[in-house]
């Protein structure tokens, strides 16, 4: 028996997708915001060519879609005489610099947060040779 395939009308997948931008807070077509982040990918994976570790990429990635998506709402929210695409992808290129400061700055947290819950803990409980029962 063969399967009839059930045509999907192409204005049910464009409000679809115009619905989920809504979801997110963008009200431009979807046309252009898929562009602007098929762009923010595209510069984020040029960017990342030079890493070596395959799961850097997938951040560098993953943070341009964050990051183009703020591009976005912000060129929408200020009214930004800017085309959309162009903000997007220069989103996409800031990217991998975005992933670097976020990652020196957990590794300095790192460091130091022994330290600091050490002081921490010292400030809320009593050291162990300080009795105050007098």
């Amino acid at each position: 028996m063969p399967t009839q395939k059930i045509p999907i009308p192409q204005e049910w997948v464009v409000s679809t997708l115009a619905w989920l931008l809504a979801s997110l807070g963008i009200t431009f077509a979807p046309n252009h915001f898929f562009g602007g982040w098929a762009l923010a990918v595209a510069c984020a994976t040029i960017v990342a060519r030079t890493t070596r570790d395959q799961r850097e990429v997938w951040l560098i990635i993953m943070t341009a879609l964050v990051l183009s998506l703020m591009a976005a709402s912000a060129i929408e929210f200020w009214n930004i005489a800017f085309p959309l695409q162009l903000g997007m992808g220069l989103a996409g290129l800031s990217s991998k610099w975005a992933v670097n400061i976020a990652v020196k700055m957990l590794d300095r947290t790192e460091g130091r947060s022994d330290e600091a819950a050490d002081n921490l803990l010292d400030r809320i409980l009593p050291k162990k040779g300080d009795d105050d029962d007098s």
